[in-house]
Protein backbone atom coordinates (compact mmCIF):
# COMPACT_ATOMS: atom_id res chain seq x y z
CA UNK A 1 0.00 0.00 0.00
CA UNK A 2 1.31 3.44 -0.91
CA UNK A 3 0.26 6.48 1.13
CA UNK A 4 1.14 10.17 1.11
CA UNK A 5 1.37 11.99 4.44
CA UNK A 6 1.62 15.72 5.18
CA UNK A 7 4.18 16.46 7.91
CA UNK A 8 3.51 19.52 10.09
CA UNK A 9 7.00 19.92 11.57
CA UNK A 10 8.99 19.91 8.33
CA UNK A 11 6.32 20.94 5.83
CA UNK A 12 7.26 17.92 3.74
CA UNK A 13 5.33 15.37 1.73
CA UNK A 14 6.13 11.85 2.97
CA UNK A 15 5.68 8.72 0.90
CA UNK A 16 4.95 5.60 2.96
CA UNK A 17 5.11 2.18 1.30
CA UNK A 18 3.98 -0.73 3.45
CA UNK A 19 1.84 -3.86 3.59
CA UNK A 20 -1.05 -4.88 5.76
CA UNK A 21 0.27 -5.97 9.14
CA UNK A 22 2.93 -3.26 9.30
CA UNK A 23 3.46 -2.03 12.89
CA UNK A 24 6.52 0.07 13.70
CA UNK A 25 5.89 -0.20 17.45
CA UNK A 26 6.74 -3.92 17.19
CA UNK A 27 10.36 -4.67 16.27
CA UNK A 28 9.54 -8.09 14.83
CA UNK A 29 6.72 -6.77 12.62
CA UNK A 30 6.98 -5.75 8.97
CA UNK A 31 8.68 -2.36 8.60
CA UNK A 32 7.73 0.30 6.01
CA UNK A 33 9.68 2.39 3.55
CA UNK A 34 9.43 6.15 4.21
CA UNK A 35 10.77 8.94 1.98
CA UNK A 36 10.40 12.72 2.33
CA UNK A 37 9.96 15.27 -0.45
CA UNK A 38 9.68 19.06 -0.74
CA UNK A 39 10.60 20.17 2.80
CA UNK A 40 9.59 23.82 3.11
CA UNK A 41 9.42 24.19 6.90
CA UNK A 42 6.55 24.51 9.34
CA UNK A 43 5.75 28.05 8.16
CA UNK A 44 4.66 26.52 4.82
CA UNK A 45 3.29 23.23 6.07
CA UNK A 46 0.79 21.24 4.02
CA UNK A 47 -2.79 21.63 5.25
CA UNK A 48 -4.88 19.84 2.62
CA UNK A 49 -4.03 17.08 0.17
CA UNK A 50 -5.94 15.66 -2.80
CA UNK A 51 -5.16 13.13 -5.55
CA UNK A 52 -6.46 13.54 -9.12
CA UNK A 53 -6.15 10.20 -10.90
CA UNK A 54 -7.23 11.44 -14.34
CA UNK A 55 -4.51 14.13 -14.28
CA UNK A 56 -1.85 12.06 -12.45
CA UNK A 57 -1.54 14.95 -10.00
CA UNK A 58 -1.11 15.45 -6.29
CA UNK A 59 -2.41 18.89 -5.27
CA UNK A 60 -1.59 20.37 -1.86
CA UNK A 61 -2.48 23.61 -0.12
CA UNK A 62 0.21 25.14 2.08
CA UNK A 63 0.07 27.63 4.92
CA UNK A 64 0.77 31.08 3.53
CA UNK A 65 -1.62 30.82 0.58
CA UNK A 66 0.18 28.50 -1.85
CA UNK A 67 -1.25 25.72 -4.02
CA UNK A 68 1.32 23.24 -5.36
CA UNK A 69 0.82 20.72 -8.16
CA UNK A 70 3.07 17.63 -8.05
CA UNK A 71 3.46 15.03 -10.78
CA UNK A 72 2.36 11.62 -9.52
CA UNK A 73 4.28 9.75 -12.22
CA UNK A 74 7.58 11.68 -12.39
CA UNK A 75 10.67 9.55 -11.83
CA UNK A 76 14.20 10.56 -10.93
CA UNK A 77 16.92 10.59 -8.30
CA UNK A 78 16.24 11.86 -4.83
CA UNK A 79 18.08 12.11 -1.53
CA UNK A 80 17.66 9.37 1.04
CA UNK A 81 17.41 10.11 4.75
CA UNK A 82 18.94 8.38 7.73
CA UNK A 83 17.89 8.75 11.34
CA UNK A 84 20.32 9.00 14.23
CA UNK A 85 18.90 9.56 17.70
CA UNK A 86 15.63 10.69 16.13
CA UNK A 87 17.43 13.43 14.19
CA UNK A 88 17.26 13.50 10.41
CA UNK A 89 20.69 13.64 8.72
CA UNK A 90 22.09 13.13 5.25
CA UNK A 91 24.58 10.32 4.57
CA UNK A 92 28.23 11.35 4.32
CA UNK A 93 28.74 9.34 1.15
CA UNK A 94 26.67 11.12 -1.49
CA UNK A 95 26.88 8.19 -3.90
CA UNK A 96 25.10 5.98 -1.36
CA UNK A 97 22.51 8.64 -0.55
CA UNK A 98 20.96 8.71 -4.02
CA UNK A 99 18.23 6.39 -5.23
CA UNK A 100 15.87 6.29 -8.19
CA UNK A 101 12.08 6.37 -7.94
CA UNK A 102 9.05 8.62 -7.84
CA UNK A 103 10.24 12.10 -6.88
CA UNK A 104 6.89 13.99 -7.15
CA UNK A 105 8.23 16.80 -9.28
CA UNK A 106 6.68 20.24 -8.78
CA UNK A 107 5.07 21.28 -12.07
CA UNK A 108 3.19 24.42 -11.03
CA UNK A 109 2.61 26.67 -8.02
CA UNK A 110 0.08 29.43 -7.34
CA UNK A 111 0.79 31.88 -4.50
CA UNK A 112 -1.21 34.53 -2.68
CA UNK A 113 -4.51 32.67 -2.33
CA UNK A 114 -5.02 33.59 1.34
CA UNK A 115 -5.73 36.97 2.89
CA UNK A 116 -2.79 36.78 5.32
CA UNK A 117 0.06 34.33 6.11
CA UNK A 118 -1.85 32.82 9.05
CA UNK A 119 -5.11 32.31 7.16
CA UNK A 120 -5.55 28.52 7.09
CA UNK A 121 -6.99 26.51 4.22
CA UNK A 122 -10.09 24.65 5.41
CA UNK A 123 -11.06 23.12 2.07
CA UNK A 124 -9.37 21.73 -1.05
CA UNK A 125 -11.40 19.64 -3.51
CA UNK A 126 -11.52 18.58 -7.13
CA UNK A 127 -14.73 18.78 -9.21
CA UNK A 128 -14.41 16.33 -12.09
CA UNK A 129 -17.51 17.53 -13.97
CA UNK A 130 -16.11 21.07 -14.21
CA UNK A 131 -12.43 20.09 -14.20
CA UNK A 132 -11.57 22.61 -11.47
CA UNK A 133 -9.85 22.72 -8.11
CA UNK A 134 -11.36 24.98 -5.46
CA UNK A 135 -10.03 26.13 -2.10
CA UNK A 136 -11.43 28.11 0.82
CA UNK A 137 -9.71 29.71 3.79
CA UNK A 138 -10.93 30.46 7.31
CA UNK A 139 -11.49 34.08 6.35
CA UNK A 140 -13.88 33.01 3.59
CA UNK A 141 -11.61 33.58 0.59
CA UNK A 142 -12.54 31.13 -2.19
CA UNK A 143 -10.34 30.32 -5.19
CA UNK A 144 -11.40 28.43 -8.33
CA UNK A 145 -8.56 26.96 -10.42
CA UNK A 146 -9.18 25.59 -13.92
CA UNK A 147 -7.29 22.44 -14.95
CA UNK A 148 -8.47 22.41 -18.58
CA UNK A 149 -5.04 23.50 -19.82
CA UNK A 150 -1.56 24.35 -18.57
CA UNK A 151 -2.47 28.00 -17.92
CA UNK A 152 -4.07 27.23 -14.53
CA UNK A 153 -6.46 30.18 -14.75
CA UNK A 154 -8.03 31.03 -11.41
CA UNK A 155 -10.80 33.22 -10.04
CA UNK A 156 -11.32 34.47 -6.49
CA UNK A 157 -14.22 35.75 -4.40
CA UNK A 158 -15.26 36.07 -0.76
CA UNK A 159 -18.08 33.84 0.46
CA UNK A 160 -18.50 35.27 3.98
CA UNK A 161 -17.33 37.97 6.37
CA UNK A 162 -17.59 35.53 9.30
CA UNK A 163 -15.17 32.66 10.04
CA UNK A 164 -15.61 29.59 7.83
CA UNK A 165 -14.81 26.07 9.06
CA UNK A 166 -16.41 23.95 6.30
CA UNK A 167 -16.84 24.59 2.58
CA UNK A 168 -17.92 22.04 -0.06
CA UNK A 169 -19.55 21.97 -3.49
CA UNK A 170 -23.04 20.76 -4.31
CA UNK A 171 -23.01 17.20 -5.76
CA UNK A 172 -25.04 18.56 -8.69
CA UNK A 173 -22.84 21.60 -9.21
CA UNK A 174 -22.82 21.12 -12.98
CA UNK A 175 -26.54 22.01 -12.91
CA UNK A 176 -26.87 24.57 -10.09
CA UNK A 177 -23.30 25.94 -9.56
CA UNK A 178 -23.79 26.03 -5.79
CA UNK A 179 -21.45 25.86 -2.79
CA UNK A 180 -22.30 25.26 0.87
CA UNK A 181 -20.41 26.55 3.91
CA UNK A 182 -20.63 27.21 7.64
CA UNK A 183 -18.46 28.03 10.63
CA UNK A 184 -18.29 29.67 14.05
CA UNK A 185 -21.53 31.63 14.52
CA UNK A 186 -21.93 31.21 10.77
CA UNK A 187 -24.92 28.94 10.14
CA UNK A 188 -25.37 26.70 7.12
CA UNK A 189 -25.46 28.78 3.92
CA UNK A 190 -25.87 27.87 0.24
CA UNK A 191 -24.61 30.29 -2.43
CA UNK A 192 -24.95 30.28 -6.22
CA UNK A 193 -22.12 31.77 -8.28
CA UNK A 194 -23.42 31.28 -11.84
CA UNK A 195 -26.59 30.60 -13.80
CA UNK A 196 -25.11 28.64 -16.70
CA UNK A 197 -21.90 26.98 -17.81
CA UNK A 198 -21.01 30.04 -19.89
CA UNK A 199 -21.41 32.30 -16.86
CA UNK A 200 -19.21 29.95 -14.89
CA UNK A 201 -16.45 29.94 -17.52
CA UNK A 202 -16.54 33.74 -17.65
CA UNK A 203 -15.58 33.80 -13.96
CA UNK A 204 -12.00 32.93 -14.96
CA UNK A 205 -11.81 36.07 -17.06
CA UNK A 206 -13.36 38.36 -14.45
CA UNK A 207 -13.62 37.68 -10.73
CA UNK A 208 -17.28 37.56 -9.64
CA UNK A 209 -18.61 40.63 -7.88
CA UNK A 210 -20.43 40.41 -4.56
CA UNK A 211 -23.76 41.24 -6.21
CA UNK A 212 -23.35 38.26 -8.57
CA UNK A 213 -23.20 35.76 -5.69
CA UNK A 214 -26.75 34.82 -4.68
CA UNK A 215 -27.62 33.26 -1.31
CA UNK A 216 -30.21 30.57 -2.05
CA UNK A 217 -30.49 29.15 1.48
CA UNK A 218 -29.68 30.40 4.97
CA UNK A 219 -30.36 28.04 7.87
CA UNK A 220 -31.94 29.03 11.18
CA UNK A 221 -30.71 27.92 14.58
CA UNK A 222 -32.48 25.30 16.68
CA UNK A 223 -34.77 26.30 19.55
CA UNK A 224 -33.21 27.52 22.83
CA UNK A 225 -32.29 24.81 25.33
CA UNK A 226 -34.32 23.87 28.42
CA UNK A 227 -32.82 26.84 30.28
CA UNK A 228 -34.07 29.12 27.47
CA UNK A 229 -30.49 29.88 26.45
CA UNK A 230 -29.44 30.31 22.85
CA UNK A 231 -27.64 27.27 21.41
CA UNK A 232 -24.22 28.28 19.99
CA UNK A 233 -23.37 27.59 16.34
CA UNK A 234 -20.08 26.17 15.10
CA UNK A 235 -20.31 23.99 11.99
CA UNK A 236 -17.14 21.95 11.40
CA UNK A 237 -18.17 19.54 8.65
CA UNK A 238 -20.82 19.32 5.91
CA UNK A 239 -21.90 16.20 3.99
CA UNK A 240 -24.58 15.70 1.33
CA UNK A 241 -26.67 12.53 1.67
CA UNK A 242 -27.32 10.29 -1.34
CA UNK A 243 -25.86 12.93 -3.69
CA UNK A 244 -29.03 14.91 -3.11
CA UNK A 245 -28.78 18.70 -3.15
CA UNK A 246 -31.53 19.00 -0.54
CA UNK A 247 -30.40 16.57 2.17
CA UNK A 248 -27.48 17.89 4.20
CA UNK A 249 -25.83 16.64 7.41
CA UNK A 250 -23.60 18.86 9.53
CA UNK A 251 -21.47 18.16 12.57
CA UNK A 252 -20.58 20.85 15.11
CA UNK A 253 -17.74 21.72 17.43
CA UNK A 254 -20.07 20.97 20.33
CA UNK A 255 -20.61 17.33 19.35
CA UNK A 256 -23.98 17.69 17.60
CA UNK A 257 -25.20 16.12 14.37
CA UNK A 258 -27.92 17.97 12.47
CA UNK A 259 -29.96 16.93 9.44
CA UNK A 260 -31.41 19.51 7.03
CA UNK A 261 -33.87 19.20 4.18
CA UNK A 262 -33.70 22.50 2.34
CA UNK A 263 -37.01 21.82 0.54
CA UNK A 264 -38.93 21.57 3.80
CA UNK A 265 -37.53 24.34 5.99
CA UNK A 266 -34.58 26.36 7.24
CA UNK A 267 -34.31 24.71 10.65
CA UNK A 268 -32.75 21.25 11.00
CA UNK A 269 -35.24 18.37 10.80
CA UNK A 270 -33.53 16.83 13.80
CA UNK A 271 -30.47 17.43 15.97
CA UNK A 272 -28.79 14.74 18.08
CA UNK A 273 -25.96 14.99 20.60
CA UNK A 274 -23.30 12.50 19.54
CA UNK A 275 -20.83 13.15 22.35
CA UNK A 276 -20.69 14.80 25.76
CA UNK A 277 -17.89 16.49 27.68
CA UNK A 278 -14.81 14.38 28.36
CA UNK A 279 -12.19 15.30 30.96
CA UNK A 280 -13.85 18.70 31.46
CA UNK A 281 -13.23 19.54 27.81
CA UNK A 282 -15.93 20.26 25.28
CA UNK A 283 -15.85 17.50 22.70
CA UNK A 284 -16.13 18.76 19.15
CA UNK A 285 -16.43 16.98 15.85
CA UNK A 286 -13.32 17.91 13.91
CA UNK A 287 -13.79 15.78 10.84
CA UNK A 288 -16.32 13.31 9.49
CA UNK A 289 -16.54 10.60 6.87
CA UNK A 290 -19.76 9.17 5.45
CA UNK A 291 -20.03 5.40 5.10
CA UNK A 292 -22.77 3.00 4.08
CA UNK A 293 -23.65 -0.22 5.87
CA UNK A 294 -24.99 -2.33 3.02
CA UNK A 295 -26.11 -5.17 5.30
CA UNK A 296 -28.37 -3.01 7.46
CA UNK A 297 -29.30 -0.50 4.73
CA UNK A 298 -28.44 2.50 6.89
CA UNK A 299 -26.05 5.42 6.74
CA UNK A 300 -23.30 5.98 9.25
CA UNK A 301 -20.85 8.76 9.94
CA UNK A 302 -17.31 8.45 11.31
CA UNK A 303 -16.16 11.37 13.45
CA UNK A 304 -13.07 12.36 15.40
CA UNK A 305 -13.32 14.53 18.51
CA UNK A 306 -10.85 16.92 20.15
CA UNK A 307 -9.43 14.23 22.42
CA UNK A 308 -8.45 10.78 21.10
CA UNK A 309 -11.69 9.12 19.97
CA UNK A 310 -12.57 8.13 16.41
CA UNK A 311 -16.12 6.74 16.45
CA UNK A 312 -18.87 5.59 14.10
CA UNK A 313 -22.50 6.70 14.62
CA UNK A 314 -25.83 6.08 12.97
CA UNK A 315 -26.95 9.30 11.31
CA UNK A 316 -30.66 9.18 12.08
CA UNK A 317 -30.51 7.94 15.68
CA UNK A 318 -27.07 9.17 16.73
CA UNK A 319 -26.40 5.70 18.17
CA UNK A 320 -22.75 4.81 18.74
CA UNK A 321 -21.95 1.89 16.44
CA UNK A 322 -18.31 1.40 17.36
CA UNK A 323 -14.86 2.93 17.80
CA UNK A 324 -11.54 2.77 15.99
CA UNK A 325 -9.08 2.43 18.91
CA UNK A 326 -5.39 3.21 19.16
CA UNK A 327 -5.02 6.99 18.95
CA UNK A 328 -3.23 8.56 21.91
CA UNK A 329 -3.39 12.17 20.72
CA UNK A 330 -5.66 14.57 18.90
CA UNK A 331 -6.66 13.10 15.53
CA UNK A 332 -6.17 15.92 12.99
CA UNK A 333 -7.25 14.05 9.87
CA UNK A 334 -9.51 11.16 8.91
CA UNK A 335 -10.06 10.13 5.30
CA UNK A 336 -11.74 7.19 3.64
CA UNK A 337 -10.72 5.26 0.55
CA UNK A 338 -13.43 3.56 -1.55
CA UNK A 339 -15.59 3.20 1.60
CA UNK A 340 -13.25 0.37 2.58
CA UNK A 341 -10.27 1.88 4.41
CA UNK A 342 -10.08 4.64 7.05
CA UNK A 343 -6.85 6.65 7.37
CA UNK A 344 -6.16 8.55 10.60
CA UNK A 345 -3.28 10.68 11.85
CA UNK A 346 -2.60 13.46 14.32
CA UNK A 347 -0.54 14.61 17.27
CA UNK A 348 0.61 11.15 18.37
CA UNK A 349 2.67 11.08 15.12
CA UNK A 350 1.33 7.65 14.09
CA UNK A 351 -0.31 6.93 10.74
CA UNK A 352 -3.05 4.30 11.07
CA UNK A 353 -5.16 2.51 8.48
CA UNK A 354 -8.32 0.66 9.54
CA UNK A 355 -10.79 -1.51 7.73
CA UNK A 356 -14.03 0.44 8.01
CA UNK A 357 -16.39 -2.54 8.26
CA UNK A 358 -14.49 -4.62 10.84
CA UNK A 359 -12.71 -1.68 12.59
CA UNK A 360 -9.52 -3.75 12.46
CA UNK A 361 -6.23 -1.84 12.46
CA UNK A 362 -4.29 -2.91 9.36
CA UNK A 363 -1.30 -0.55 9.38
CA UNK A 364 0.45 1.49 12.05
CA UNK A 365 3.48 3.58 11.08
CA UNK A 366 5.45 6.06 13.17
CA UNK A 367 5.98 9.18 11.03
CA UNK A 368 8.05 11.25 13.46
CA UNK A 369 6.05 14.47 13.22
CA UNK A 370 2.50 15.74 13.59
CA UNK A 371 0.26 14.60 10.74
CA UNK A 372 -2.07 17.17 9.15
CA UNK A 373 -3.36 15.04 6.28
CA UNK A 374 -2.95 11.61 4.70
CA UNK A 375 -4.35 9.78 1.66
CA UNK A 376 -4.01 6.38 0.01
CA UNK A 377 -2.40 6.52 -3.44
CA UNK A 378 -2.41 2.77 -4.16
CA UNK A 379 -4.20 0.19 -1.95
CA UNK A 380 -2.27 -2.80 -3.29
CA UNK A 381 0.46 -4.43 -1.20
CA UNK A 382 4.01 -3.58 -2.21
CA UNK A 383 7.32 -5.43 -2.06
CA UNK A 384 8.87 -4.05 1.12
CA UNK A 385 11.89 -5.67 2.73
CA UNK A 386 11.28 -6.78 6.31
CA UNK A 387 13.91 -4.80 8.15
CA UNK A 388 14.88 -6.63 11.36
CA UNK A 389 16.76 -3.56 12.62
CA UNK A 390 14.37 -0.66 12.00
CA UNK A 391 15.43 2.96 12.26
CA UNK A 392 15.26 4.49 15.75
CA UNK A 393 12.70 6.92 14.37
CA UNK A 394 10.39 4.07 13.37
CA UNK A 395 10.79 2.03 16.54
CA UNK A 396 9.48 4.62 18.96
CA UNK A 397 7.92 2.91 22.00
CA UNK A 398 4.15 2.89 21.98
CA UNK A 399 2.31 5.13 24.41
CA UNK A 400 -0.49 3.39 26.23
CA UNK A 401 -3.98 4.45 25.34
CA UNK A 402 -5.45 6.87 27.84
CA UNK A 403 -8.74 4.99 27.67
CA UNK A 404 -7.09 2.28 29.82
CA UNK A 405 -6.08 4.68 32.63
CA UNK A 406 -9.10 3.82 34.76
CA UNK A 407 -8.35 0.11 34.51
CA UNK A 408 -4.73 0.70 35.58
CA UNK A 409 -5.75 2.72 38.64
CA UNK A 410 -8.32 0.10 39.63
CA UNK A 411 -5.65 -2.58 39.42
CA UNK A 412 -3.29 -0.54 41.61
CA UNK A 413 -6.02 0.00 44.20
CA UNK A 414 -6.68 -3.74 44.31
CA UNK A 415 -2.97 -4.43 44.82
CA UNK A 416 -2.85 -1.96 47.71
CA UNK A 417 -5.85 -3.61 49.39
CA UNK A 418 -4.25 -7.06 49.01
CA UNK A 419 -1.03 -5.76 50.61
CA UNK A 420 -2.92 -4.34 53.56
CA UNK A 421 -4.78 -7.63 53.99
CA UNK A 422 -1.58 -9.69 53.98
CA UNK A 423 0.29 -7.41 56.42
CA UNK A 424 -2.59 -6.92 58.88
CA UNK A 425 -2.88 -9.57 61.67
CA UNK A 426 -5.86 -11.92 61.68
CA UNK A 427 -8.55 -11.79 64.36
CA UNK A 428 -7.41 -15.12 65.88
CA UNK A 429 -3.90 -13.82 66.61
CA UNK A 430 -4.93 -10.34 67.65
CA UNK A 431 -3.41 -9.23 71.00
CA UNK A 432 -4.35 -5.85 72.43
CA UNK A 433 -1.62 -3.40 73.32
CA UNK A 434 -0.84 -3.31 77.10
CA UNK A 435 -2.22 -0.32 78.99
CA UNK A 436 -0.09 1.93 81.23
CA UNK A 437 -1.40 0.20 84.41
CA UNK A 438 -0.27 -3.21 83.17
CA UNK A 439 3.14 -1.81 82.21
CA UNK A 440 3.67 -0.38 85.75
CA UNK A 441 2.76 -3.69 87.39
CA UNK A 442 5.21 -5.52 85.19
CA UNK A 443 7.98 -3.08 86.14
CA UNK A 444 7.28 -3.42 89.91
CA UNK A 445 7.57 -7.19 89.75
Amino acid sequence: MKLLVASDNTGSLKEVICNKGTDTSQKDAIQPSIKSFHKLGSSKKIQKLVKIDSKHLIVVSRLGGSICFYDLTSMGEYQLETFNNNVTTNPTNESDSKTHGNNYQLIHQIDGLSSDPKDNFISLNYVKSLDIIYTCTQNGRVSLISLKDDKYLHSEFSCSTKPVSAFIHDPNIIDNFQFVFGGKENDLTIIKIANSINDFLNLFNNNPQSNQIITTFKAKNVKPDRLHLRVPIWITNIIFLNKNSNEIVTTTKYGQLRYYDTKIGKKPRYSVQLTEKHYNQTVGIINAVLSFNKNINTQEIICSDDHVSVSKYEIKSGRLVGKYPGNTGLCQTINSFDDKYLITGGLDTYLRVFEIASKEQLIKVYIGSNISNAIIVDPKDKNVANDKNPNPLLSKPEIKNEDNDDDIWDELDNNVRKRHTINSPSKDHFSPRPTKRIKKSLVST
